[in-house]
């Protein structure tokens, strides 16, 4: 990314914390005395542009990792996964494990004009089912836009997952538009920095537990990797498997799904309302 795409970038963000203030929800008892995290895949395959590709065999792997662990994540799919890979989906399904959307054609909504990301988001929408509802939406390259928060309000997503701003604490917020609300967890961070460098399985183990040392109790964040990815290096994968394997045994943090604690909340508020 050239230095005016990043400043850019950056103003463009800063205007829009402008206008579109947040209003930070109040995390509910329940679980404001954990340390909360949500796993998340963005789960592209060759359709994320990338060199290196994962098979079904590989999506199994991962499940049945998951099932051994007793872990549900939110995976979050881009369109094209569900008419190519069909079988993925319906064992991601199967698992009981959450499926969002990452676009359907891995499409960075801040490259977009709205009109163009409209048709992305009626391609996904024709592809959804019962099964395969969607409340959650994650952003490749995590650049998201203003014309993407408009679709996700029309759409009825919930909510999204954005990174946070320097600084920032790990507090789940909403915004408003058109008298709807959208949800906002922050990501923690991913796994893309691992790709193609040296490092051993305990390096990444530990990048990994550094990334969740940020969030506080009560606070709520999201923790993403990508199959391609922890299939590109062995050591990324049992790096990953050690990560799990450590979070489950701590009785300060709670893994759930990202859904679980967005329904949480606004149930939490409704509540309040009353």
């Amino acid at each position: 990314m050239s230095l005016f795409s990043i400043i850019y970038q950056k103003l463009y963000y800063i205007f829009l914390d402008i206008i579109l203030p947040k209003t930070k929800f109040n995390v509910p008892t329940s679980i404001s005395n954990k340390i909360n995290i949500f796993i998340y895949f963005d789960y592209e395959r060759e359709f994320g542009g990338h060199s290196t590709s994962v098979s079904d065999d590989d999506i199994n792997y991962i499940l049945e990792f998951l099932k051994t662990n007793s872990v549900k994540t939110t995976w979050f799919t881009v369109g094209k996964i569900f008419n190519k890979y069909s079988n993925s989906i319906k064992n991601i399904n199967y698992n009981n494990h959450e499926i969002g959307s990452h676009t359907y054609g891995h499409v960075v909504p801040l490259e977009l004009k709205t009109k163009t990301l409209k048709k992305d988001f009626n391609l996904y929408s024709e592809i959804i089912n019962d099964k395969n509802k969607t409340i959650g939406f994650h952003s490749p390259k995590g650049r998201w836009s203003f014309g993407l928060i408009k679709l996700l309000i029309k759409y009825n997503y919930t909510y999204d997952v954005v990174g946070a701003s320097k600084g920032e604490q790990y507090i789940p917020f909403y915004i408003i538009k058109n008298n709807k609300k959208l949800l906002r967890f922050h990501t923690l961070g991913d796994d893309w920095p691992l790709y193609n460098k040296n490092y051993s399985e305990e390096d990444v183990f530990e990048y990994f537990k550094n990334k969740i040392k940020k969030i506080k109790p009560g606070n709520i964040g999201g923790m993403g990797f990508h199959p391609w990815v922890l299939f590109s290096n062995t050591k990324i994968l049992h790096g990953f498997e050690k990560f799990i394997s450590y979070v489950i045994q701590q009785k300060s943090i709670n893994i759930e799904l990202a859904s679980f604690y967005a329904n949480t909340l606004l149930q939490e508020e409704k509540s309040s309302i009353k």
